[in-house]
């Protein structure tokens, strides 16, 4: 990487397609070993991009052509494979552009270090539909994640669980706190939790710093650094001109804990997304919100003279209905809000996806049923709700053939619509593989219950056109005519 950085920009971006392309090959079978310890994403996880081509995003055109051979398959069946046909093919500059991605926050990753000793064997992962095969435009988000390592921070917690699949840290008796690193002595609270907001804004302003240095080192990328309420993020220009917007998040790798992953989630209709050998993979981060004020704090130039804040900013949204709460006044009651932290599972639906090809079309079937009727703009529905409709409805039907390989995507796709419609009914729709107690994926819809009825209505008419034979109407639930 070193000698990327030091050359020019033209060659930076000739060396981001070889970077991309020598990912080792993909999962080929259903059966998926995916170890905890990896260093940080590495194509396997979901295929390359060769393979992408020819297995996951291309199973829709190879259902195509067995359609022709195989009796089962309905007109409808044809017709989701021809609506699915327009997101099979990457683009040349698409690849490009997630290639430009990857190389850059990789390079950026490597600042990190020289920013705080707690950010030593910091991973970035990928998040989005551009990296998991779920993408229903060309223009789609390249999200992703840093991951700072259990050794640097949680081995001086003890982690408690709470309502809602929140988890909160504390330090352990026998941890001594004025020994801790002094970047992490600042984010404990008062009563020895570690702070979700301070650490949110904490580890923020060293991602946005490490992407402010990574855009200096390549001026031909015009890259622009910003920061939102829930993500640093950077702005890149592409070498043909596109704009490439990049969020990155942090969270924290977890230990083994009994009780916060489902076990059945983890062999969903007996595939074994982890390896029998090694811990189950998850991680936390904060769902708190920051405001757009800056930090109150100090700058302060490091080691190396780069210049980070030493605290955070004074206050927080933690979502849009509530009230902003002081960070420093301990003794208000919302500041127990910001010591819980949200456990994130993104390893193992990664790994689902990866090891059935098949809910990956059909969450891009409910994503372009979604966008074509306003669901997200309307109710706030967006892929993390309809992933887990299709994560539930295959868990719910592994002995039927609506999943298998030959079973056609009408029977698959209407399955979900069906079991979205139940969950809309009865007002909730656990999260996947996260254990009890844990927060419903319709926690933020719009309108609550009445809107929520609203839309089991709409789905249930979806449902009767998908189980007809109008082709038509079938078309036109996707705006295709």
């Amino acid at each position: 990487m070193a000698a990327v950085v030091a050359a020019a920009a033209p060659l930076f971006v000739l060396a981001l397609s070889a970077v991309f392309l020598s990912h080792d090959e993909g999962l080929r079978h259903d059966n998926v070993n995916i170890g905890y310890h990896s260093s940080a994403d590495s194509l396997p996880s979901f295929a390359t991009f060769r393979e992408y081509q020819a297995q996951p995003e291309a199973s829709s055109k190879h259902q195509d052509q067995s359609d022709h051979h195989c009796s089962h398959h309905t007109d409808t069946d044809r017709t989701l494979a021809d609506v699915l046909r327009r997101f099979d093919v990457h683009s040349d500059a698409f690849v490009r552009h997630r290639a430009l991605v990857e190389e850059f926050i990789s390079e950026a990753t490597t600042y990190l270090p020289r920013l705080s000793p707690l950010l030593t064997g910091v991973t970035t992962h990928h998040d989005g539909s551009s990296f998991e095969g779920t993408r229903i435009a060309e223009a789609a988000d390249f999200d992703m994640y840093a991951v700072l390592t259990w050794d640097q921070i949680l081995r001086h917690f003890e982690l408690l669980r709470g309502a809602e699949g929140r988890i909160a840290a504390r330090l352990r008796p026998d941890v001594n706190r004025d020994a801790l690193p002094t970047d992490l002595a600042r984010l404990v609270r008062g009563d020895g939790y570690l702070d979700a907001l301070r650490f949110k804004r904490w580890v923020f302003d060293r991602l946005e710093e490490a992407l402010r240095l990574t855009a200096k080192a390549h001026p031909d990328l015009r890259a622009g650094v910003y920061s939102t309420r829930g993500a640093a993020g950077v702005d890149l220009t592409a070498p043909d001109g596109a704009r490439l917007e990049v969020d990155l998040t942090a969270q924290l790798a977890a230990p083994p804990m009994d009780g916060v992953i489902r076990p059945e989630a983890v062999t969903p209709c007996g595939l074994q997304l982890v390896s029998p050998d090694l811990p189950t993979p998850w991680s936390v981060y904060s769902n708190l919100k920051l405001t757009s004020s800056q930090s109150t704090s100090d700058t302060v130039a490091n080691s190396d003279g780069i210049s980070i804040s030493t605290t955070s900013p004074s206050t927080t949204n933690h979502d849009e209905n509530s009230a902003e709460s002081n960070e420093d006044d301990e003794d208000d009651e919302d500041e127990d809000e910001d010591r819980w932290f949200i456990i994130n599972s993104m390893k193992l639906e990664r790994n689902l996806l990866s090891a059935k090809p098949k809910l990956r079309d059909v969450i891009r079937l409910l994503k372009s049923i979604s966008a074509a009727h306003g669901w997200k703009a309307r109710f706030h529905v967006d892929s993390f709700v309809l992933k887990h409709v299709a994560f539930w409805s295959f868990s719910e039907d592994c002995g039927s053939r609506t999943w298998s390989a030959d079973g056609g995507l009408k029977s698959a796709t209407v399955a979900s619509l069906r079991t979205f419609e139940r969950a809309l009914r009865r007002g909730r729709m656990d999260k996947f593989f996260v254990g009890p107690p844990a927060d419903s994926v319709f926690a933020f819809i719009n309108g609550g219950g009445p809107a929520m009825e609203l839309l089991a209505n709409e789905v249930g008419d979806i449902v009767r056109v998908l189980t007809g034979e109008d082709q038509y109407a079938i078309k036109s639930l996707f705006r295709v005519m």
